[in-house]
């Protein structure tokens, strides 16, 4: 994995996520409102269903001409999305403010807030979850604000691991087929919980269908102004032959699996602009995909590294628009796409494999606030996945006090690099830097001192011992070899 590099692509569309104004985006505000409008009085499942479809068949798409994984729910990234069905007041309010604020500012277009008060605004009011709750629950609410300050009002959590496993083995057209299919028995509340299923997921297959064509069109050199290389001709090519060959099959091959896994989370987001939507054991999740595509000699290790380099990226396109105390609490910009490597299998033995630390190296490349990078460590994981991991338990005491905090900070306690940056006067790129820094300083004490690699050749070593106590039923052996297993 040393040999691993991060490439020129790669640096160019880290740049781009990093540099490009952010904006306040109403489209989809704008098309689910239309969408309430001309189907009201259908039940409301079948509503949001068809506001959905509406937004994956209406909104406006776009995509890098360096990307391998493509998918987004605005035009542009990391624009802030109005979602009215949540809440409208705070936005309403804060709208003039949003561009000047410390945490988390925003652009907005004038003609984007006069469409909102004039158009949105008046649908809404009284009907959005926000009204809802001060309806039901309004002096409650109040009594709890005086003890502890509620922050997020407007909106709900999400905090979901979807099946993304289902996901990928039938795609959005095999769970199409299977609601229909369950359709033609279902009554009552199912049958309209089914039809939603495909309408939505037909929503999906369009959606994917679409960016299938504006690749295609970019690859001819269509609605573009600049000049496509020849090379690059053919990933746009190849890229389209992915989206559209995952809107109606299940992936076959690694970069289907990454793009058609996007897809998900994008559309997730764009149904309920929830936080912590999470794919889980990624590592583990995409195994057999690039396994077999390793087996077969379609790809190489740099390859996939940067796909899913691609994919983190991605990961951090996506930005959530809080109000202002809010974003006092959760500046810069973290959505919660949480990522595990490692840990056990089914049946208790360790997992972990190339893919495990291709995405540490990513991380390693990138080091952007998404995802939230977890490494699961058990007794019995592989030498390699914790040396990465136990760098700084020795020798952190080594790095500066500074280091020491900022380091603890962004890597240990999930803190943003803006919310580090507001506490110690600094630059964000500042902070990216330092971290940087301290993971090619604990790198080079390893490589002279060697004390995680002795660390894990004793652990191997009490390990044997474990095993053979056990066989032999040496009860006092066993237990003592526990404890410094249990130490170690």
């Amino acid at each position: 994995m040393k040999n691993l590099i991060m490439s020129t692509r790669i640096c160019i569309l880290k740049e781009k996520v990093l540099t490009e104004p952010r904006y306040v985006s109403i489209e989809q505000a704008k098309i689910i409102t239309d969408t309430y409008k001309a189907n009201e009085g259908k039940p409301r499942i079948l509503t949001r269903a068809l506001a959905l479809k509406a937004a994956l068949e209406q909104l406006e798409i776009h995509a890098e001409p360096e990307e391998l994984v493509v998918g987004n729910r605005t035009e542009g990234v990391r624009q802030g999305v109005v979602f009215p069905e949540s809440g409208i007041s705070w936005i309403d309010q804060e709208f003039e403010s949003l561009p000047g604020r410390a945490q988390d500012p925003f652009q907005v277009r004038q003609e984007d807030i006069a469409y909102f008060r004039e158009v949105i605004k008046p649908y809404w009011k009284g009907k959005s979850l926000e009204d809802v709750l001060r309806q039901r629950c309004g002096s409650e609410i109040d009594r709890i604000a005086k003890v502890v300050k509620i922050n997020q009002k407007d909106h709900a959590q999400g905090h979901i691991c979807p099946d993304c496993s289902k996901w990928l083995h039938k795609g959005p057209a095999g769970i199409r087929q299977e609601a229909d299919q369950c359709l033609k028995t279902a009554v009552g509340e199912q049958k309209i919980f089914y039809e939603s299923v495909s309408i939505v997921m037909t929503g999906a297959i369009h959606f994917m269908g679409r960016y299938q064509m504006l690749l295609e069109q970019m690859a001819q050199g269509l609605n573009v102004s600049y000049s496509i290389p020849s090379h690059r001709k053919t990933e746009l090519l190849e890229l389209a032959r992915i989206c559209g060959r995952i809107s109606e099959q299940p992936p076959e091959t690694f970069h289907e699996a990454v793009q058609s896994l996007w897809f998900l989370f994008v559309i997730l987001h764009m149904e309920s602009n929830a936080s912590s939507f999470s794919p889980g054991r990624l590592d583990e999740l995409l195994w057999e995909y690039y396994d077999k595509d390793r087996r077969e000699g379609r790809l190489d290790r740099q390859g996939a590294l940067e796909i899913i380099e691609c994919l983190w990226i991605k990961f951090n396109e996506i930005v959530y628009m809080r109000n202002r105390n809010s974003a006092k609490y959760f500046a810069g910009f973290p959505i919660g796409f949480n990522v595990a490597v490692g840990g056990q299998d089914k049946e208790g033995r360790d997992f972990v494999n190339e893919l495990s630390f291709l995405m540490l190296k990513a991380q390693e490349h990138l080091g952007m606030p998404q995802p939230n990078l977890s490494v699961r460590l058990h007794r019995k994981t592989g030498d390699e996945l914790l040396k990465q991991a136990l760098l700084y338990d020795f020798y952190g005491e080594l790095l500066t006090k500074r280091q020491q905090q900022i380091y603890e900070s962004v890597v240990l306690e999930d803190y943003s690099l803006s919310e580090v940056a507001e506490e110690l006067n600094i630059s964000r790129q500042g902070v990216h830097d330092m971290i940087r820094r301290c993971d090619k300083a604990l790198e080079g004490y390893e490589e002279k001192l060697h004390l995680v690699e002795k660390f894990v050749n004793i652990r191997g070593q009490v390990q044997k011992i474990h095993e053979l106590a056990s066989g032999y039923h040496a009860d006092d052996i066993e237990a003592i070899s526990n404890v410094i297993l249990e130490e170690l």
